[in-house]
């Protein structure tokens, strides 16, 4: 399974988790009767006050977590988002940097160099 996010809302002033146990666990059984398994190592949980079990696995607690698309916080803040793209738009501009000074064939044969790493 990949890309999948599960959303659920908890009364702070008195908090019931297992509502999303459950939910959870229902994702859990969906998973097995299709023959789908989860990537414990990329499986995680972003919260405010409780984490989540697969039975024998803790799911990790993150501050921030990459959801299709875009990199949500749980503050609920463009942070995270905007520094991901800022650092992989510079890393990419560095390439284009670096295959100038190394030469690259002409000037006209960059934009169709281009696209492959932007894309990426």
């Amino acid at each position: 399974m990949d890309d999948s996010a599960i959303a659920a809302t908890v009364n702070n002033t008195s908090p019931d988790y297992q509502p999303s146990q459950v939910t959870f666990n229902n994702l859990l059984a969906w998973t097995k009767a299709n023959h789908v398994t989860l990537n414990h190592k990329k499986t995680v949980v972003m919260h405010f006050a409780f984490a989540l079990t697969t039975g024998d696995h803790t799911l990790d607690v993150v501050r921030a977590a990459k959801i299709p698309g875009v990199t949500l916080d749980d503050r609920l803040t463009w942070e995270q988002h905007v520094s991901t793209i800022v650092t992989s738009a510079s890393l990419r501009l560095y390439m284009l940097r670096r295959l100038k000074t190394l030469g690259c064939p002409h000037r006209n044969s960059l934009p169709s160099t281009r696209p492959s790493f932007c894309r990426s």
